[in-house]
């Protein structure tokens, strides 16, 4: 079974499931609160991005553990790959991330004060684009067959996005959340050209292993 086929039916189920309400619920939440004080729109984009990173880790794990493991077997079977049906529910996982920073990209434009260039959206879609991609490599890291147990994915997966804000250069959601407080714009291109080049490097790496992870785990 080709990929696309393989997304459409995650998609459907996920749906289905309800597994992306609380999630979903949650980031709205916090962009509320983000969105509250009017500012700068950079560092909103910035704290948006952060959340994004919380909340995709979350999204990618309900989404790969939506199926019970005799439903996953099945699917599993009908793709006759099981790396295609987990990159299936990851491309699921960016997707549903993708919407939410939709909603992260236009909430500070229509709370912000100040006017927002289109260079500064460009910069913060990139952003928002970037920490969803991290988020769903982690996701996959703690996901079934990998970790089997919620609770370790929960605090694991809690653990590794607070070490990627509070650890200094901690990619990419540190470096995002300093380059927007504290430079110009016009610095802004080539630092957030290699921030994202560094993500596209370690969301694959995750990615490739987790895949080998699960099925050596299976």
């Amino acid at each position: 079974m080709r990929l696309r086929p393989l997304v459409t039916y995650v998609w459907s189920d996920s749906l289905r499931g309800h597994s992306w309400i609380a999630p979903a619920l949650c980031f709205f939440g916090i962009e509320a609160v983000i969105c509250a004080q009017t500012g700068p729109v950079l560092p909103t984009y910035a704290a948006s991005a952060a959340a994004l990173l919380f909340i995709s880790t979350w999204t990618t794990v309900v989404t790969v553990n939506n199926e019970d493991p005799v439903q996953q077997s099945i699917t599993i079977v009908t793709a006759a790959s099981l790396s295609k049906v987990r990159l299936a529910k990851l491309c699921v996982a960016f997707l549903a991330g993708g919407i939410l920073a939709v909603a992260g990209i236009v909430g500070p434009l229509l709370a912000t004060s100040f006017d927002a260039t289109v260079a500064m959206v460009a910069v913060g879609a990139c952003a928002q684009l970037l920490t969803t991609s991290t988020g769903v490599a982690i996701g996959a890291l703690l996901s079934r067959p990998v970790v089997t147990r919620g609770g370790w994915a929960v605090l694991s997966g809690f653990g590794i996005c607070l070490a990627t804000i509070v650890v200094p250069w901690g990619p990419p959601a540190r470096q995002i959340l300093v380059l927007f407080n504290e430079t110009g714009a016009f610095a802004l291109a080539p630092a957030m050209f290699l921030i994202a080049l560094e993500t596209v490097v370690i969301t694959t790496v995750a990615v490739g292993a987790s895949l080998r992870l699960a099925r050596w785990r299976s």
